[in-house]
């Protein structure tokens, strides 16, 4: 496999994962994690040993050290990228999704670049991906500004099983086994309903990627 081809295929993977980028809602069931609630945002936290590859997906999480681990979840949105040959050995290093900049050891959004939130984080806008908006921790709710540095009570709506409580967990409400149950509850997964419609930018990294694949064929 050359390296012309693998940069094509690195693309077309992370094509891939934007066309099912699912919207995070209280329906939601995070593929090998778990559902948490802050005071105007739904996301997806892994289990151990996993990273997130997608908004509502979690992915094994690997070590680039080896040809198999090509294009795999390295780290939250970053993957094992080829850089071919250096003194006659294969380079192989995590990096970002291209939507996605490191920044202080961790892959943020474009969008989240040099953003301040207050007592929150910065995440992509579910409205519009092309901005920004500001995720505020439980306690704090956001302003006209896009800060959070006003002090609301955000109730939970978490959906949580039979057996299971809302608790709240440092910044964020997520669902924990109830001491005082007896057991039972529901916890077949249910398929997950949510869907994205293809923005903007979305088509235009269609045509961005066509375009590579085309040159190359030629």
């Amino acid at each position: 496999m050359n390296t012309y081809f693998k940069i094509v295929l690195f693309f077309f993977i992370q094509l891939y994962i934007r066309l099912n980028k699912a919207k995070v809602t209280e329906n939601t069931i995070c593929k090998y994690g778990y559902l948490i609630q802050m005071s105007n945002h739904y996301e997806c936290k892994c289990n151990e040993g996993y990273v997130l590859v997608n908004e509502d997906t979690c992915g094994k999480k690997v070590v680039c050290d080896k040809v198999e681990n090509l294009f795999r979840a390295c780290d939250e949105y970053a993957y094992c990228f080829d850089l071919g040959y250096k003194n006659n050995e294969k380079q192989i290093k995590c990096m970002c999704r291209t939507e996605y900049t490191l920044t202080d050891g961790v892959c943020v959004p474009n969008v989240c670049r040099d953003k301040v939130c207050g007592k929150g984080k910065c995440i992509v806008d579910p409205a519009n991906s092309l901005t920004y908006t500001c995720s505020c921790n439980i306690g704090t709710i956001i302003n006209q500004n896009k800060l959070c540095d006003t002090q609301g009570n955000t109730p939970c709506s978490l959906k949580c099983a039979e057996n299971e409580m809302c608790i709240l967990e440092g910044n964020y409400y997520t669902c924990k086994e109830d001491p005082s149950s007896n057991g039972g509850g529901n916890n077949v997964e249910q398929p997950n309903t949510s869907y994205t419609i293809i923005n903007g930018a979305t088509l235009i990294h269609v045509l961005i990627v066509c375009t590579m694949f085309i040159k190359l064929l030629i």
